[in-house]
This record gives structure tokens, sequence and C-alpha cells, in this order.
């Protein structure tokens, strides 16, 4: 299915580029003349091969195998077809009158994910735009029944209390940042979030977050929830879920389960690598990333439907309390929703979850099989075995002082030539190269030449490199 909406990786021997390599002025000033349109426009026809000629032309193509700088997948056939679909009918996902059948399926979508993360009988869901609104609103429900629950204080009607500057929040160094985006957003301040140790690995360290616990309610603290993470943007690392989730029970803290990225492993034989999963109390999944959704499909899932309540308000216009159908808007920040759950309920008709569980243990093992030949090769520095689909590594610099900026330089130039995207981070104050393998259809011809493409890229600039110094010597 996937291979119907991927282009072909060669055409007339030559590497399809996958991005064109123009500049932000270049492309601005295009778009910007398209952009004057008089007040009778210029018709279908025009508009779109203007579209053509100036955004899609324009465009990174996802599908690409050298596409690998991010978990930004190409998406299913069944996805795009789901889509256009869902654009076409225009369903809000608000009340049960705009919404009557995108109100089923989203509820029997979600119920099938609380039933495979094994959240009881009382979970439910709501479908979001992405881990980051996932996030804030676990971060929301958290706040809001701790204060409940422990101050008999409703954050929803009184506001935030003086007490909230005490708050903390308890994640690993490697967590994503959109906790720091929805802890400022939420009022609680950046200063809530406090980080935890992390092993070699990445994962968090339990025996930290224990003393932790014990530092900062000792200091008068208010802890309103722990976020672990089940796939680390980097390193893909796990955190011990079973462990950490006992160390919530015991101090009665709120465990929310950031797993956007690695809870597709729930799909596979693998599963058991998510094991405490479903202690969590909510647990935020991207289905845009190794479910091969189109963007944006994401959820968040809690273990208590009740909690909702925190985030629900009436409307006589809308959501009536005597409704007897169910108004999704009951457990949803947002009023007007896209009904992104038939993406991933028609994909999952098209190719069943057999085929899903396939292509994302390909990309595990694919991933394994990459990071082995990197590693045997002496051009580069692998950083670790994958844990799930991404290889850190460097390319080897010939002067190992500018080793940083001479990866940076092959990220830069592998972007401008359109010949990969490929991403860099850092990993103790160190820039590394990262592939991310999110693309079923990567195979090892396309590894090994991904390698050449990496190898030739960085002999050019070393060549160029060492040229410079020589004039510089002789102009000396």
């Amino acid at each position: 299915v996937i291979r119907t909406t991927t282009k072909r990786r060669e055409h007339r021997g030559k590497l399809i580029r996958q991005f064109c390599g123009r500049s932000y002025d270049s492309m601005s000033r295009s778009i910007a003349e398209a952009s004057c349109i008089d007040g009778s426009g210029v018709g279908f026809d025009r508009a779109l091969e203007d579209a053509i000629q100036m955004v899609v032309k324009d465009s990174v193509l996802v599908a690409n195998p050298y596409f690998c700088a991010h978990l930004h997948c190409p998406p299913l056939l069944g996805s795009i077809a789901a889509d256009l679909v869902i654009s076409s009918l225009n369903q809000s996902v608000d009340t049960w009158d705009c919404s009557p059948s995108a109100t089923i399926v989203e509820e029997q979508v979600v119920q099938q994910f609380c039933n495979d993360f094994g959240l009881g009988d009382k979970a439910s869901g709501t479908f979001t735009s992405g881990g980051t609104q996932s996030n804030m609103i676990a971060m929301l429900l958290a706040r809001d029944h701790y204060f409940d629950k422990n101050e008999n204080h409703s954050v929803k009607v009184d506001g935030l209390p003086f007490a909230s500057k005490d708050c903390r929040i308890l994640c690993s160094k490697l967590s994503h940042f959109s906790l720091m985006k929805s802890a400022s957003i939420l009022g609680l301040g950046q200063q809530t979030i406090h980080t935890v140790d992390t092993l070699d690995d990445g994962s968090m360290c339990v025996d930290s977050l224990r003393r932790e616990i014990i530092s900062l309610t000792s200091a008068g603290k208010k802890i309103i929830m722990v976020v672990a993470t089940a796939g680390t943007t980097d390193e893909g690392a796990i955190d011990p879920l079973f462990s950490i989730s006992n160390v919530c029970k015991k101090n009665s803290i709120w465990l929310h389960v950031d797993a956007a990225y690695g809870g597709a492993l729930i799909m596979t034989q693998y599963a058991e690598r998510l094991k405490g999963i479903e202690c969590a109390d909510s647990v935020t999944v991207d289905f845009h990333k190794l479910f091969f959704q189109t963007i944006c499909c994401s959820a968040l899932l809690i273990k208590d439907k009740s909690h909702f309540s925190y985030i629900q308000l009436y409307s006589d216009y809308l959501n009536r309390e005597v409704d007897a159908e169910p108004n999704l808007m009951n457990q949803s920040l947002a009023t007007s929703r896209r009904f992104d759950a038939f993406k991933i309920w028609f994909s999952m008709r098209v190719i069943g979850r057999d085929k899903f569980s396939e292509l994302i243990e390909s990309l595990l093992t694919m991933a394994q099989w990459l990071s082995v030949q990197m590693k045997k090769n002496a051009a580069f520095e692998v950083l670790m075995p994958p844990s799930l689909t991404t290889v850190l590594f460097r390319c080897i610099a010939t002067d190992s002082s500018n080793i940083d900026m001479f990866n940076r330089q092959i990220r830069l130039e592998l972007l401008r030539s359109g010949k990969a995207v490929i991403g860099e981070t850092k990993i103790k104050g160190e820039i590394y190269l990262k592939i991310t393998l999110v693309n079923p259809l990567f195979n090892q011809e396309d590894g090994q030449r991904l390698i050449a493409i990496l190898m030739s890229t960085a002999s050019t600039l070393r060549t160029a490199c060492e040229s410079e110094s020589e004039l510089t010597l002789s102009t000396a």
C-alpha cells in the first residue's frame, strides 16, 4: 500500500532529489507574487498550476527513502484516501448532531487503543493535533486533579491557587520540550519542570526519581505528575515504565506516559518493552509517526474518563447537559475538530493489524542493520545501538577540534544539494547527526547508498577544508 505512494528511487539512472535546495528568500519571492490575487481570482486551473510550480515542487518528498531527518512519515494510501473523505464530509467532532457516525468511530478507535494499552474499563480519550497538545491536556488534568484531591480547590472555577508556585513536574532530562512549553501555557511556569538524571541509554534513572521525590516533598513542593517517556526523540529511549509506575503508585502521583514515538510497539512482538504503561493515568500516542498516518493524527488516552470533567463545560446551543447522545467536545480542548480518527480506522481496515506490525518491525530491524554497517565503517562514529528507529552518528573529521562544525556542514550540504535530509542534534553538548527511519520501504540498498552519499559529501568537504587551510598557510 505504501509503495503506491512512493516515487521511484531512480529516474533515468539519477537519484530523485527529494528537496529542491532553494533558499527561503527565493521561495518567498515566488509565492508572494502568486499571493497577490485581484478580486476576480485566476480560476481553478491556473491556481492549481501555480500551486504545483510554487508549492508542490518546492516541498520535501516524505516518501523518498533519503528523507530521514525527523519522525515525519510517508502516509499510507488508506490514510491519504481517508483524509480526502474527511475534508469532503467536513464533519466537526464536537456534538452528536454535527458528527453522528464520526462520534461512534472515534469512540471505538479510542476504546480499541485503551484496550491495547490495558488502561481498563473506565478509560477513554480524545484525538488531538499532536503529541504537544496531548501532553498539555494531560498536564492540565493532572494539575487540576492534584488540587481537587489534595486541597479541595477547583482550578476550573477559581483559577490557580497561590500554592501553585510550589508545583513540580518530574520528567527525564531527555523528555520532550513540549512539557516546558505546556507548563508555561498553563500558568505553572517553566520552573515547574524538574528533570531527573538518565542512564547511559537515555532512559530515566529510577533511583534518581526516588531521590528527587524525597528531596522535593521534604522541601514542601507539590509533585503533581511524573512524565515517563516511551521513545525519546533522539535516542529512542524507553523509560522503565513498570518501575516508575510503582514509584508513582506508592507516592500517589499522576503518571503520564509520552508514547508519541514508542507507542507503536504495542502493535508488535516487542509490546513487552512497554510493560507498565497499563498503570499510567494518561498516555500520549501519535498516529502520524510510526502508524503512517497523515498529519495531524494523535490521541490522549486516560485511565479514568471522569477526569475529563476538569475541562468540561456545557452550552445551551451546543452540548446541553440533558443531551442523551455523547458530545465529544466534553472531553476536548477544541470545539470544532476534524474527524482524524477516521484515518487510523480506515487504514486498519485496509491493511489489518498484522501488516501494521510487519511495517513497524521492519523499521526496527533496518535501524539495527544500518547502525551495524556504519559502526563497521571507519568513516563514522556511532553513538549507541538504536532503541527504536533512530541512528545517532558523526562523520569523522580530519581536524577533531572542528568535528561539530564539520558535521553541521555535512547536513546543510546534503539539504542544499537535495541528496538527503538528515537530522542534527546535540548529545552532551556535542553535535551528532541523526537518521530517523519512518519509511518502511527503506531497504539495505537504500542504506548502502545513503552511507555512500554521506561519505562522498564528507570527503568533498574535507578536501575543501584542506585546500582552504593550505591557501591560508601559503598566504601567510
